[in-house]
């Protein structure tokens, strides 16, 4: 457990963070968490920032505002986790895609020791995201968005489970994730997903969320599993999401072309 030692300096940690992150780590593998470490990643749960970054703050140097739960601030390499209520683990897992994405490459550099000038400068050229922005995320997400539309609008593809879970289901009974964030934009999209496809079959909605994601982003699904093999981090449970599919009368919508329509 020497990594959470390494992305944890200078924060006191109560239990349950502690078992939070713990268990928010699990959707990386011990490569992943290593790269995160050589690129200076950290988690933070104080109001305030680390103090040679609040200093930046408090000069105007620097714009940030304190989250309301959890936020990854890429160009601190931070992870802070500051909220009056728990941060639940789905949350951090989340951010923690987000931190992934920009520091997958290799060649963002720590900014570990780093104060007043340096920082500055060090901060001012942040690398950007990686994967998110790319267009094979963003042909997965346009797939996403119409797929959803294909779902919402088409009779033959309502549930015919009983008992009924809705006449004219609207776009949240096959949305991915619980915030809204998928169809958002696809640096969400990555995150949102990520978080989905690397969860155990264990935590709560997991199972179902999975589903979702293979039935109606198939596309990012497989770019993930891709991804997960090539860093030998987690893969879902192909029988759980069989399983997921058949209690909650999940519809197999019809393939779409990699086309648009034409307008």
């Amino acid at each position: 457990m020497g990594w959470l030692e390494d992305m944890t300096p200078g924060t006191t940690l109560t239990a349950e963070i502690r078992d939070t992150i713990v268990t928010a780590m699990l959707a990386f593998s011990d490569h992943q968490r290593s790269v995160m470490i050589r690129a200076g990643v950290r988690f933070w749960t104080e109001q305030a920032l680390p103090p040679e970054s609040d200093a930046l703050v408090r000069g105007g140097r620097l714009t940030y505002t304190t989250p309301g739960a959890a936020r990854y601030f890429r160009p601190l390499r931070l992870v802070h986790l500051f909220s009056a209520g728990p941060i639940s683990v789905p949350q951090v897992r989340h951010e923690l895609a987000h931190c992934w994405d920009h520091v997958r490459r290799g060649n963002v550099h720590s900014l570990r020791g780093l104060s007043g000038e340096r920082l500055f400068a060090a901060i001012s050229g942040s690398a950007p995201m990686t994967l998110s922005s790319t267009d094979r995320v963003e042909r997965c997400l346009d797939l996403y968005r119409r797929r959803l539309t294909e779902l919402v609008q088409s009779r033959r593809l309502r549930p015919g489970c009983r008992p009924q879970i809705q006449s004219t289901p609207s776009a949240e009974f096959y949305q991915l994730g619980h915030w809204g964030y998928p169809s958002r934009d696809a640096l969400e999209f990555y995150a949102e997903c990520y978080r989905m496809f690397h969860a155990p079959s264990s935590e709560a909605g997991a199972a179902g969320n999975q589903a979702r994601l293979w039935l109606y982003a198939r596309e990012m699904y497989d770019l993930l599993q891709r991804e997960s093999r090539s860093e030998r981090s987690p893969l879902p449970d192909p029988a759980a999401i069989q399983a997921a599919i058949r209690l909650e009368c999940l519809p197999d919508p019809a393939p779409i072309s990699d086309r648009h329509p034409a307008r």
